[in-house]
């Protein structure tokens, strides 16, 4: 489970990456709402990702 969530994490990273590349790069409106399209998707999966830590590591 952990090496899954710690693969989790790269990837949500890596597209945090990509938005702020997407939006240095262009102005197009479309280009802006799939940068915000995986902003969306990199908060959903961080959030996941913190509550399933907590339920795999209680304190």
């Amino acid at each position: 489970m952990g090496d899954a969530l710690h693969a989790f994490a790269n990837l949500a990273s890596v597209a945090e990456s990509s938005v702020r590349l997407l939006e240095r790069v262009s102005e197009d409106p479309k280009v802006s709402q799939i940068a915000a399209a995986i902003q969306q998707a990199a908060d959903a999966a961080r959030d996941r990702i913190v509550r399933l830590t907590a339920q795999r590591d209680p304190l």
